[in-house]
């Protein structure tokens, strides 16, 4: 969960202020293997079936920023969320405490009950009442 989240972070930050960065190592690129480098302010010119109205005030830069870079971060962002959502992340964060490793050291009672409650309500009775109850292991 931890890589999840940091990787959401990241992906987060680069969205929002990374854009000069990876314009400046895309130029770099550009230029260590000898190609043109198209100007940024440039208008852009829609190339296939697009709607001319939609890109007749942009330029090359705002094409390349807003409907590639920013979109693509947007669909990994997008992705990650519909792969880990919240309940999915509550769901594999309750389980770790079911971690045999270090003699149970995550093990909490709360959490066991809370999972077994939430995720497999028919699967348990009620034993999980008290919140004061400590482990066996």
């Amino acid at each position: 969960m931890y890589l999840v989240s940091s990787t959401t972070k990241l992906l987060k930050n680069f969205r929002d202020s990374g854009w000069n960065d990876f314009l400046v190592k895309v130029k770099l690129f550009f230029e260590q293997h000898q190609i043109d480098i198209p100007c940024m302010n440039a208008q852009y010119i829609a190339r296939r079936d697009r709607s001319r109205s939609y890109h007749d005030e942009i330029n090359v830069e705002h094409y390349y920023r807003m409907d590639i870079f920013l979109a693509t971060i947007d669909y990994q962002l997008q992705e990650l969320h519909s792969k880990f959502n919240d309940h999915t992340v509550e769901l594999l964060v309750l389980n770790t405490v079911l971690d045999p490793r270090n003699g149970f050291m995550l093990f909490k009672i709360d959490d066991i009950c809370k999972l077994a409650k939430k995720f497999y309500p028919n699967d348990f009775m009620e034993n999980c009442a008290s919140k004061n109850r400590t482990s066996t292991f």
